[in-house]
């Protein structure tokens, strides 16, 4: 038996709980369960939650910094820490491209597999004054 959860609710694009056809809430399937436990930690910095004060991702805390090699590079180190620390991702699957940095906005494409799977994840993900965003996100084989 896994020692991770495999077990969430679906939700749409919206938000809105999915109902499967038979009527009942429906199930996210294992890799959605993934991405969004990796979405709420890039998204949480660490101390946020009490009962996980080690959670979490502290790219936030570079909000606001000019755009320079040093904030640059702790960008990238604080990225590759959160993916590190969730125990379902391969390490050494773990790629991290900036596409935009700005005071006001960051952007990277990030690629990692799940343990045990050939497929990687591939995602455009962001964060700036108005909360962290995600601009796209798919699979490409490994």
């Amino acid at each position: 038996m896994s020692r991770f959860q495999t077990f969430d609710l679906a939700f749409d694009a919206d938000g809105d709980l999915v109902v499967a056809p038979n009527g009942d809430v429906a199930a996210a399937q294992d890799g959605d369960v993934l991405a969004r436990d990796i979405l709420d930690r890039l998204a949480c910095l660490p101390g946020e939650l009490p009962a996980h004060p080690t959670w979490g991702c502290r790219i936030k805390s570079l909000l606001g910094a000019p755009d320079s090699p040093r904030s640059r590079m702790l960008a990238l180190r604080y990225l590759r820490e959160a993916l590190e620390d969730e125990p379902r991702v391969e390490d050494a699957s773990i790629s991290i491209q900036p596409l935009a940095a700005a005071p006001e906005e960051k952007v990277y494409r990030i690629r990692f597999a799940e343990v045990g799977s050939d497929l990687l994840q591939e995602w455009v993900w962001g964060f700036g004054l108005s909360g962290s965003f995600t601009v796209s996100q798919g699979e490409i084989l490994a």
